[in-house]
Parts: structure tokens; sequence; C-alpha cells
């Protein structure tokens, strides 16, 4: 077993998986529940625990003990973050969290429904990034763009799989040297929700050791 480089904070407690993982809220259940899942080479484990009380409380474990999926230890106050050793972002809802493959690009992707995905990479110097307009991909067209306090975006449409879809690039500034790219994407249908979700985390987007109650 092997404790991944990511982990989900909030409500006083930490929950430490064992990659590869998944995070799920779970349906009409407190926002203080969360479901784990552990995908193993045969087979896989999964644990449902409520951080309300102290101590947490563990229900519908399907695997040898829940430890065996997540490692609870106590943390920061607050809504649930997702926390890497270079950044935090708020967790945004209607997306679980997935582990990465070792060498990915992003330390977690934010999944969504009908192929919605949301992920941050980075560090990067900051004089390596492209401009935007060098951003846009072969096949895809220039929607809009803007820039807010925090960010600068670009938003791409082209088409996927036989439909429209929609991609947006954010650079975000993490110091004077580095910065970080959360990339965004969805069938167009979806961009209502897949966009809420990125400006929710560029929103929400601090330094590892930065973020609200630290």
């Amino acid at each position: 077993m092997s404790h991944v480089y990511s982990r989900l904070s909030g409500y006083g407690w930490s929950l430490l998986p064992y990659a590869p993982y998944l995070f799920e809220r779970v349906a009409d259940a407190p926002e203080t529940t969360v479901r784990v899942i552990r995908e193993r080479p045969a087979e896989v484990w999964s644990v449902r625990v409520d951080v309300e009380k102290d101590p947490p409380h563990f229900v519908a474990c399907e695997a040898p003990a829940p430890d065996d999926v997540v490692e609870l230890t106590p943390g920061p106050a607050g809504p649930w973050r997702i926390e890497t050793s270079v950044y935090t972002i708020a967790w945004p809802v209607g997306f679980a969290i997935s582990s990465t493959p070792e060498g990915a690009p992003s330390a977690v992707d934010l999944i969504g429904p009908e192929g919605a995905l949301v992920f941050v990479q980075g560090p990067f110097p900051a004089a390596s990034v492209v401009p935007q307009d060098r951003m846009i991909g072969p096949g895809q067209r220039l929607a809009s763009s803007g820039e807010s306090s925090r960010h600068r975006w670009i938003e791409l449409s082209y088409e996927h799989d036989g439909g429209p879809w929609v991609q947006r690039h954010y650079v975000f500034a993490l110091s004077a040297e580095h910065v970080l790219v959360t990339t965004a994407q969805a069938p167009a249908d979806r961009r209502a929700l897949v966009v809420t979700a990125a400006d929710g985390v560029m929103a929400s987007i601090a330094a590892a050791g930065t973020a609200p109650g630290r």
C-alpha cells in the first residue's frame, strides 16, 4: 500500500486515501459525509465516512477495514478542500475527486457528468507559459476570453465525438515566478456546470499552507 500526495480536508479532519482512489459526495447525506473508493487489481474497496462528530463515523464499509481505504487525522475546519503539496482548492459540487497516474500532469482530476473534467497543472515558470493565442489547438475556435484580479482565461469551442464541446484554460499566478494552469472541458450542454466548477476552483485556489482554516 502507498499513500498519495493529495488529501481531502475539512470539518476538522483530513482524509488521506490510498491510490488509485475516488472521493464522492453521498446523495441525500450531510455535506460532512464522503464515500472513499480504493481501486485494487482484482476488486474495489469502499467506505463511507461522516466526520460531523468526533470520532468520525464509518458506515457501509466494503473493505477488510476502513483504514485499508482511508486514513483520518485531525485537520482544518471549514468546508472541504483538496490539498496537494503545492496548492489547495475547494471541492466543487457535482464533481468527484480522482487520483491520477504517477507522472500525470495533474495531481487530481475533478470528474463530472458526461465527461466533464477540471484539472490543475503546474507550477510552471511564469516565463514558460505560452500566450493565450497559442493555447488554441487544431480544430478549436476562440469563443471568449477574460480576466479577473486573480487570473486570466480563454474559452474555446470545438467538435468532439460528433458533438459540440467547450474548453477553458485559466492561468493563475501562484507567486511572482510561478503559475498554475487550470483546464475545464465538457460537452457544450454542460458548459454552465463545468464553468461554475472551474470558476469556484480558481476563486478558492491558494498556495499550500495558506488556505483558510490553516
